[in-house]
Parts: C-alpha cells; sequence; structure tokens
C-alpha cells in the first residue's frame, strides 16, 4: 500500500510525484537503492523519478541477478521518494511501497548466470509489479492500490462531492435541454403535418383553378371563333350596306317615282273599288 500523505503520486496529467526504484545488492557497497528505468526509441534512458511524465502503464524496468550462487528465493522490496537522486533505501524520507516474492530453486544449478527483469508500470489507481525470469520464463506480478492520507482524502471526498454537484447541475440542464427540444421538435412535427395538409389543399386549390382556366381559356377560344364568325358577317352586312347608301336619286327619278306612285293609287282603287272606294295614298309617308 502507498501512503502519499498530500496528493496522489499518479495524477491526472501522468506527472510521477515520487522517484520509484527495488533495493538490490552490489558488491563492496551493499544493499542500495536502483531506480527503474526504460529506454527509449531514440536510446535515452527515462528514468521513474519525480517531475517525470509517463504514460498510462508505461513499464519501467531494471535486470537483476542472484546475490549468491545457490540462492532459491528472491524478494524485491519497491521504495519510493521525494529525493530525485536517493542511494540507499535507509535514506530520510525513503518509504516501502510492497513486496513481490519470486522462486529460484529450479534453475539455482546456473549460480550466477541468472537474470531476472523486474518491472513497474504505472497505471490510474494501481501500481503493478512484475518479475520476469529470463531463464524458464516465469511471470511474477503483483498490484499496489494507492490509498491517500486522511487529510487529502477528505479535500479529495470535498472536491468529489463538488465534481458530482457540477456533474448533477449539467445533468439538469441538460435534461432542461432535451425536453425543450423534444417541444421544439414536437411542435415542428405538428407545424410539419399542418403544412403538409395545407400544401395538399392549396394543391387541390391550385388543380381546380388550372382547370377553370382551362375551361376559360377553351371558351375565350370558342368566342374568338365567333366573334371572328360574326365580323365576317358584319363585313358582309356592312359592304351591302355600303351599296344602299351611296345610291342617290336624281330629280327626273323622283318625278318618274311620283307618277308610278299615283299611277298605282288609281290601279288600286280601281281594283279594290268594291273593298273601300277612295283610298288617299299619303305620299310624304310613303
Amino acid at each position: 500500500m502507498l501512503d502519499t500523505y498530500d496528493h496522489f503520486p499518479i495524477i491526472g496529467s501522468s506527472i510521477l510525484r515520487y522517484t520509484y526504484g527495488i533495493k538490490v545488492w552490489k558488491s563492496g557497497e551493499g544493499f542500495l537503492f536502483k531506480c527503474v528505468e526504460r529506454m527509449e526509441d531514440d536510446g535515452a534512458v527515462k528514468l521513474a523519478k519525480r517531475g517525470e511524465e509517463v504514460r498510462i502503464n508505461e513499464e519501467f524496468s531494471v535486470k537483476v541477478r542472484p546475490s549468491r550462487p545457490f540462492q532459491s528465493t528472491e524478494i524485491f522490496e519497491i521504495y519510493y521518494t521525494r529525493n530525485i537522486d536517493a542511494r540507499t533505501c535507509d535514506e530520510p524520507g525513503m518509504r516501502l511501497l510492497g513486496k513481490l516474492k519470486i522462486d529460484w530453486s529450479e534453475d539455482k544449478n546456473l549460480g550466477m548466470e541468472r537474470s531476472i527483469t523486474f518491472k513497474l508500470s504505472f497505471g490510474k489507481m494501481k501500481i503493478k509489479a512484475t518479475a520476469y525470469n529470463e531463464v524458464n520464463g516465469q511471470t511474477y506480478q503483483t498490484t499496489f492500490d494507492i490509498i491517500v492520507h486522511k487529510e487529502f482524502k477528505i479535500k479529495w471526498e470535498q472536491n468529489c462531492i463538488k465534481v458530482k454537484q457540477e456533474f448533477e447541475s449539467k445533468l439538469i440542464n441538460l435534461e432542461k435541454e432535451i425536453k425543450y427540444y423534444k417541444q421544439c421538435c414536437d411542435e415542428l412535427g405538428l407545424q410539419k403535418q399542418n403544412m403538409v395538409q395545407e400544401f395538399v389543399k392549396e394543391k387541390e386549390n391550385y388543380r381546380k383553378t388550372i382547370d377553370s382556366l382551362g375551361q376559360a381559356l377553351q371558351q375565350a377560344r370558342e368566342l374568338e371563333e365567333q366573334n371572328a364568325k360574326l365580323r365576317e358577317e358584319a363585313s358582309k352586312y356592312q359592304s351591302a350596306l355600303g351599296v344602299v347608301t351611296n345610291t342617290r336619286l336624281g330629280y327626273d327619278d323622283l318625278v318618274k317615282l311620283k307618277e308610278d306612285i299615283l299611277n298605282l293609287q288609281k290601279s288600286l282603287e280601281n281594283y279594290v273599288t268594291h273593298l273601300k272606294p277612295n283610298i288617299d295614298i299619303v305620299i310624304e309617308k310613303v
């Protein structure tokens, strides 16, 4: 278990707040603190030191050999500290994160020619320790939960409550917006339905108007044909009337016309004597 006292070792920005390593034996110097490291693609060595930026689940490792030829077990002690240049595991500020025990009994005949690759990876809330036996391929693994100091826990819980309240407030606002947009959609759907009905109605009126215009156009064409015929007849009548109006009677013609009327009167008197004699003909009216 890891006690952070005032903050997480790993925060959201993936910045290490501690330096991580294991206790190793070095001949002539004794037990030392060995920081786990990572070989980058460009060949640079990246150490798991405080302030280093790491990716989630990024692995750091160190290769170790047995401290004795016939060693049958190995216990990896994992430490963390704020000191970026730590050398020993008993210096001030050094804290034990946990231990990982492995079995070396199957290949102890190889003596010192054995090696283990120890790895640490940093998750969001857990640190995973892995030991890989390069001789027989066995893998040992454990994880360590990150716990929080009481004061920081209170602060963390208060922050969680605040975030929860903000989230709930946003959720309420989103629900209101969803309700509003749903009402808008319903209103738009109703407007669409009304517009479709209105469109169908207007389309029918338009069709009727087109039909009426077609009938009126047909009637106009028929009237135009009738007018053409009437104009033709009128033209004929006008021509005939022109012949009549252009006729003029001379004085001799009028005298002759009067004599003919008087003679006609006498003939009529003789013819209708037995009916009603003495019929006068009014020349002016004639």
